[in-house]
């Protein structure tokens, strides 16, 4: 979150309630998912043991997630990062973005 905070001026609650809204439009099971493999570090084989479901599946739900964090970036006054794929929206997501980063910091 202080990376958010210090490059675009957003505070560590406005940026928590962010988080918080944005996850609550999506299905809880993609947000678990998402928490286990970004907030606790699992991977996604382990989280998919403890969801009882595929690694392709939690891979597909996190990728979901930071798809929505990513589109909703611009009701807290961020421009979305654009694809590095040309400018096509991106199904898949390699490094991680500042979202990811900040997500680390909250609580499972």
């Amino acid at each position: 979150c202080e990376l958010i905070s210090q490059e675009h001026g957003a505070d560590e609650e406005q940026f928590q309630r962010f988080v918080r809204r944005v996850r609550r439009r999506l299905p809880a099971l993609w947000v678990r998912a998402h928490k286990l493999v970004r907030v606790n570090r699992l991977t996604y084989a382990e989280a998919a043991r403890k969801l009882g479901t595929s690694p392709k599946c939690v891979h597909n739900y996190v990728t979901a997630v930071q798809n929505a964090f990513r589109e909703a970036l611009p009701e807290i006054g961020i421009d979305a990062p654009t694809s590095t794929r040309g400018g096509r929206k991106s199904e898949l997501v390699g490094a991680m973005d500042p979202i990811d980063q900040a997500d680390t910091r909250l609580t499972a």
